[in-house]
């Protein structure tokens, strides 16, 4: 059995990165851009952009919405992705909308 901070990092981090990537997109951030600001590859932004990598986790409404904010935020005040990228699966598992069953 996985760790919940195991499953995060193989599960749900690679569908935050793509529902962020999107979003970036959405905002007008360009491929490199947005490689630049997550901390990947512009192959890997190719990818998550074109539902190739990060699919295989679904995340619900709550979660996407507040990655929605995180990127406004990353748009407006340049602020670091790599913290805020934390702050979801953080928001995430406070409010067990990842793991469910694990009791805080």
């Amino acid at each position: 059995m996985k760790q919940p901070c195991e499953s995060i990092v193989i599960d749900m981090l690679p569908s935050i990165r793509a529902v962020l990537a999107k979003k970036l997109k959405q905002k007008g951030k360009n491929q490199a851009e947005i490689a630049k600001i997550i901390g990947t590859s512009k192959a890997a932004v190719s990818q998550y952009v074109n539902n190739k990598r990060g699919t295989e986790f679904e995340l619900n409404s709550k979660t996407v919405k507040k990655i929605d904010e995180v990127a406004q935020e990353i748009v407006e005040e340049d602020s670091d992705a790599k913290e805020k990228i934390c702050e979801v699966c953080s928001f995430a598992r406070e409010r067990n909308l990842f793991c469910p069953d694990i009791e805080e």
